[in-house]
């Protein structure tokens, strides 16, 4: 009996601890002061209803998902408060599946327990983790999916699940269509199926490749008609605009406090 009065507490530990991490951060995302940044992450949202979309209606500095991702918020009576629960329920589903992640990773006692609750603990008190969670931002939003992608790998490698890595391509597609940043993981991501599949034939390999690049491509879709459609509004919100902001601010001497 003290065994599993042992492996109880440890559960009871885990679960108040992540608990109190979740609902900080959501705690963050209701109780923040407003960033006028969010602005250009709402609008679009509001935008889609009425039938007009980033960079084919109007010129947007960011990926095309980044603000569409909030388009179901924008239907509740305050939009704006709709879309900071969303980000902060992103950023929860973020130490989520980190906790899961290595839980798994560090088997199901209770020692692997607590050690994924306490690397999720190290994560939700982060700065940039604080700074960013729970604010209508891209930051939760391509994380989430990139976190998942990188999960889906490891599984579609492990138990050779193609779907897994169809699944993982959609997941880091989906992260790139939210946040510009996000796609040199494509970079690690081949490598990786590279080096876990030292023990296949090439063939295989390649085919691994394949099957994440098309998962990818399908989810990045969007982007592409947005690229192809008007190639100048895109490149200008995604690539000119960045380098004259980051000119900005570093002439103007701008330091970010996190």
């Amino acid at each position: 009996w003290r065994a599993d009065a042992t492996r109880y507490a440890a559960a009871l530990a885990v679960a108040a601890v992540l608990a109190l991490a979740c609902g900080l951060t959501l705690l963050r995302a209701l109780a923040a002061e407003f960033d006028h940044d969010e602005h250009q992450f709402v609008t679009p949202a509001i935008l889609f209803w009425r039938g007009e979309m980033p960079f084919l209606s109007y010129l947007y500095l960011h990926m095309p998902l980044a603000g569409l991702i909030y388009a179901p918020a924008a239907l509740l009576p305050d939009p704006f408060l709709g879309a900071r629960i969303t980000a902060g329920l992103l950023a929860v589903g973020v130490l989520l599946l980190l906790f899961l992640h290595g839980r798994r990773s560090l088997g199901g006692g209770a020692a692997g327990a607590l050690a994924a609750g306490g690397a999720t603990v190290l994560l939700a008190s982060a700065p940039a983790f604080v700074h960013t969670a729970g604010l209508t931002w891209n930051h939760a939003s391509s994380v989430l999916p990139a976190v998942a992608a990188f999960m889906l790998l490891l599984h579609g490698t492990a138990a050779h699940r193609p779907w897994a890595l169809v699944a993982a391509g959609v997941a880091l597609g989906l992260a790139i269509s939210c946040r510009l940043t996000a796609a040199p993981l494509l970079a690690p991501f081949g490598l990786g199926l590279l080096f876990l599949g030292r023990d296949l034939s090439l063939r295989r390999v390649l085919a691994r490749i394949l099957l994440l690049g098309l998962g990818a491509a399908a989810a990045m879709l969007p982007v592409l008609v947005c690229l192809v459609a008007t190639p100048e509004a895109f490149l200008a919100g995604n690539f000119e605009y960045p380098r004259l902001s980051t000119v900005f601010h570093r002439e103007h001497g701008r330091v970010w406090d996190w």
